[in-house]
């Protein structure tokens, strides 16, 4: 019995990391970005009003179900891209809905919306994308302070959602901090316990997302992150938005606000208003959100997701007059 028993979890755990059950491998391909695809910003850069880390230069990786590469810049790109001589640069600033997590690069909706428009004076568009997995407001505005005099953009794209009211700073401190009762040792020493973990890591995670799942059931869910930020958070990001909207007049770029975030923030909107930013709206409903998923752990934006966005961004961006459809 105790073999079968054995046997039965073993095959079960190979059941859910083969089949990918409910997205089980979300857990993994993050893990292997956090390890080979960012390093620390530059010395003084690191706080929690500036860059903690950025992405790395020239990384390749293979993934359950897309790749994901740098170029020489740290700017995601795609295996054969190469951008059109005489193309208008339009930096995209945000998180993983900008970095377009879950699909290769040429589905990723700034790589579309490339595609779909030109500049108002009819040259071809360059997206430059800048998203970062875990970023907030207040890291991209240091990222375009360091990097928007090198990439010179035009056009500034930024995409702000629910969760920048979270700051990615407290987010890294909880995970680093040292936890109560860990073996001696620290964090690399090797127990056996460790080692059933690594092997059975589907079944592991597939229990931490049920009990996140019963947890949101069972709370308030404003009483936890991200919605326990609300309204708190709102004037550090505001700080932020003025820091990325004086970095853009000192560029020379327009700057254009993607409101993304679901519930809705009042004051992003307002902000925009009061200062003659322009402000475009990607928020899905909750039905769209499961719509467009990858999977129901990593609830990011699939290929269809990412032309719905792309499609809303070039008609929004088009009746303002900021771009115009490509031919």
């Amino acid at each position: 019995m105790l073999c079968a028993l054995a046997a039965a979890t073993v095959a079960a755990e190979l059941a859910v990391e083969r089949l990918d059950v409910y997205g089980v491998n979300y857990y993994v391909d993050v893990q292997q970005y956090q390890l080979r695809a960012i390093e620390i910003a530059p010395p003084g850069e690191v706080s929690a009003e500036g860059r903690i880390f950025e992405n790395r230069r020239g990384v390749h990786l293979v993934l359950r179900d897309f790749e994901y590469r740098t170029d020489e810049r740290g700017l995601r790109t795609g295996a054969a891209y190469r951008s059109a001589p005489g193309a208008m640069p339009v930096l995209f600033l945000g998180d993983s809905v900008t970095l377009a997590w879950g699909v290769d690069d040429e589905e990723s909706w700034p790589r579309l919306l490339e595609r779909r428009a030109r500049a108002p004076d009819g040259r071809p568009l360059a997206a430059l994308n800048a998203g970062h997995l875990m970023y907030d407001t207040t890291q991209q505005a240091s990222l375009l302070r360091g990097w928007g005099p090198v990439l010179k953009p035009e056009l500034v794209v930024l995409t702000f959602n629910f969760n920048d009211l979270q700051p990615t700073w407290d987010q890294l401190l909880e995970i680093h901090l040292p936890k109560a009762g860990a073996p001696p040792g620290g964090a690399g020493a090797e127990t056996g316990e460790n080692r059933v973990e690594r092997f059975f890591w589907g079944l592991r995670y597939l229990w931490r997302y049920r009990q996140e799942l019963k947890r949101l059931a069972e709370s308030d869910r404003s009483t936890l992150p991200p919605y326990s930020y609300y309204p708190s958070g709102w004037p550090r990001c505001e700080r932020a938005l003025e820091d990325v909207r004086a970095t853009c007049e000192a560029l020379g770029a327009r700057l254009v606000v993607n409101d993304h975030s679901f519930p809705a923030v009042p004051e992003l909107p307002r902000w925009c208003a009061e200062r003659g930013v322009a402000c475009i709206s990607t928020a899905l409903s909750e039905d769209d959100q499961r719509r467009y998923r990858n999977s129901p752990i990593d609830t990011h934006l699939n290929a269809e997701g990412n032309q719905v966005v792309a499609q809303s961004v070039v008609e929004q961006l088009v009746a303002l007059g900021i771009l115009q459809r490509a031919p």
